[in-house]
């Protein structure tokens, strides 16, 4: 993947993959990447080609393990009959919850290690967040169904209810939303951003909460509750 601008380019072919493994490889001032990931799917190739080419750049001991992210139950379990797919990344948090139904069980039908992106739904669920904070162009704003009002609203009083189970936990929301991540899709780690070292410190500090199941019911309850308010507002 490669973006000019707000465009993201979807090439995967072996010339464009060759380029970027040998910038990655510069850039990083190293002979071996250890884990080499494909981020989202080419459209006008089959993943077969892709992989065949990744499995040989690990055969040249240019990479060490391969990982898939964005891409479906499908093309996770075609690149795997070619070469091992050591991890797949994915969007992962308490309002989107699809990859439950066919990445997750593929993953841990065939011990593959899953990573989890945007736990707190880019800011929306840290218990921080703020429209108003946000800058004219920061990408948010683009992506109204999340990021605009009233559709906000009903997300913060989300994180409102989220608050009662972390002030019992005395933690914060953000680290709820990370914990029941890590505890229901059984990820292999969460990717979550931080401005400062005491945000990295308190996310870091979310893997020590083990939910229980009734709480863990009940935030999908609440954030069930907030996505069927959302769409009865696109609705009317």
């Amino acid at each position: 993947m490669r973006g000019q601008g707000d465009t993201l380019i979807r090439d995967l072919s072996p010339k464009t993959l060759a380029a970027e493994v040998e910038g990655s490889l510069r850039r990083l001032e190293t002979d071996c990447i250890d884990l080499y990931q494909c981020h989202w799917p080419d459209p006008s190739r089959p993943i077969e080609q892709t992989w065949e080419y990744c499995a040989a750049l690990v055969s040249q001991g240019k990479v060490r393990y391969l990982g898939l992210s964005n891409h479906s139950a499908e093309d996770i379990a075609r690149a795997h009959a070619i070469h091992p797919v050591y991890a797949v990344q994915s969007p992962y948090n308490i309002l989107r919850r699809e990859v439950e139904t066919e990445v997750i069980p593929l993953c841990q039908k065939e011990n593959i290690r899953f990573l989890a992106y945007s736990p707190m739904q880019s800011g929306l669920l840290s218990g921080s967040f703020r429209l108003e904070a946000l800058s004219p162009d920061d990408w948010r704003r683009r992506k109204p169904a999340w990021y605009s009002e009233p559709n906000v609203g009903v997300f913060l009083n989300l994180v409102a209810e989220i608050e009662s189970i972390a002030r019992a936990r005395e933690a914060t929301v953000g680290q709820i939303v990370v914990a029941w991540c890590l505890r229901k899709g059984g990820a292999t780690a969460a990717i979550v951003g931080a401005r400062d070292a005491n945000q990295a410190r308190n996310n870091q500090a979310a893997q020590q909460i083990i939910l229980n199941n009734d709480e863990i019911k009940q935030i999908e309850v609440w954030a069930d509750n907030a996505l069927n308010k959302v769409k009865e507002l696109a609705d009317v």
